[in-house]
């Protein structure tokens, strides 16, 4: 039985999974919204003191809050998109004031029109005749037309608080996902991990052997070394700094166009000052990277070109890459690729809310991501080897 009412809580009426349940709920929701609320006027009717106007005229004032409600959710997102959500919830708390009352007004000069305040109740039309008085009432009948928008906000706390469970319980689910997507990942590392330490002492010592007999061939394995590193150890936090991920991400690029033999035209344009405190998601950007060698350049015999830009400006950092893609289907997934492509987005919004781009771009040939994200410069930071 437990089980049913869950199912039913979670699936049919918090999170619908089709427009049409989701569009039957709230029209549900509204209906006992606004039936409750005529339910104070229940006794009244009993006793035929409600005309059908007085009726009529409680529908339309408690039907507002469905315009008030809807209108205000939409203002949230669009202020999400270039306000930080602190500033967002007081803004919107004016702003839904202000909403109530302009619909107050537009309720009240209906009811006026279509039935006439003086045949609703005396509280009703008292209420009406002020709030239409606007500009022209003393400033004591201003303070009260005040009051009562703010009153009458009120009555929206119990759709914005299931509206604001269900973001709750929404974040949580997408923040348990990605950390499952972490701890598969760390498995799946660990699984074909043999012994770090002794991975990379045998490559360090291997290094300076191979120093005497060929210097680039050494070069080659000190960068393929601190690659390794960089993946065992250097990815411990969530967060890194941006410098050490643009030279690691470069370190990629070069140990993979190397293996292009000549095939590969590969341009990096970087401008901006990077900041010591400047950091970023761990392996954001050799995501990017792998999965532009992945279909791109890898797996393929034809010529390869691959245009990378990167800019830090105004505490931001945008990141533009674009390859072109195979001339045959990659159809095999890569299995030990981290988060992969697909989850960066859940992972930036977990990050940064609304306050990102993240945009794909492709047809026939090429394939582009397009990405800016702010610079965060607190929380814990690995402390890198050198």
């Amino acid at each position: 039985m437990r089980r049913i009412i869950v199912y039913l809580l979670f699936d049919y009426i918090l999170f619908p999974k089709t427009p049409s349940r989701r569009i039957a709920v709230h029209i549900l929701f509204w209906i006992v919204f606004i039936s409750s609320h005529l339910l104070f006027f229940l006794p009244n009717a009993l006793r035929g003191n409600l005309t059908d106007f007085m009726v009529y005229a409680y529908i339309l004032y408690y039907g507002k809050f469905l315009f008030i409600f809807y209108s205000c959710l939409l203002l949230l997102r669009l202020m999400r998109r270039y306000i930080d959500i602190l500033i967002v919830i007081p803004v919107l708390f004016l702003l839904c004031i202000g909403i109530t009352y302009l619909f107050n007004m537009v309720i009240f000069a209906i009811a006026d029109i279509l039935m006439g305040l003086e045949n609703t109740t005396v509280n009703f039309e008292m209420l009406g005749r002020t709030l239409l008085t606007g500009a022209n009432a003393d400033w004591i009948t201003k303070v009260s037309i005040v009051t009562f928008s703010l009153q009458d906000t009120q009555l929206l706390i119990l759709p914005v608080g299931i509206k604001m469970v269900k973001f709750g319980m929404k974040f949580q689910k997408e923040l348990q996902d990605i950390e499952m997507e972490k701890v598969k990942d760390e498995l799946q590392r660990l699984k074909y991990q043999l012994g770090p330490h002794f991975i990379l002492s045998s490559l360090s010592s291997l290094y300076f052997d191979l120093k005497t007999v060929n210097i680039e061939s050494a070069q080659y394995l000190a960068r393929l070394t601190d690659l390794i590193q960089y993946s065992i150890y250097d990815t411990e936090h969530d967060l890194i700094a941006l410098e050490r991920e643009i030279h690691c991400f470069k370190t990629f690029l070069d140990l993979e166009s190397g293996r292009q033999h000549c095939r590969l035209r590969l341009s990096i344009e970087q401008t901006g000052l990077i900041k010591p405190t400047d950091r970023i998601p761990s392996m954001l950007l050799l995501t990017l990277a792998e999965n532009a060698f992945k279909h791109g350049a890898r797996n393929d015999r034809a010529p390869a070109t691959l245009d990378v830009r990167i800019d830090v400006e105004g505490g931001r950092l945008n990141f533009f890459i674009e390859n072109t893609k195979n001339t045959f289907k990659v159809t095999s997934d890569d299995e030990h690729s981290g988060i992969g492509l697909k989850n960066i987005t859940s992972q930036l919004k977990l990050y940064f809310g609304s306050n990102f781009t993240f945009n794909i771009n492709e047809n026939e040939k090429l394939f582009a991501v397009n990405m800016s994200i702010p610079l965060d410069s607190t929380g814990p930071i690995r402390t890198f080897r050198t």
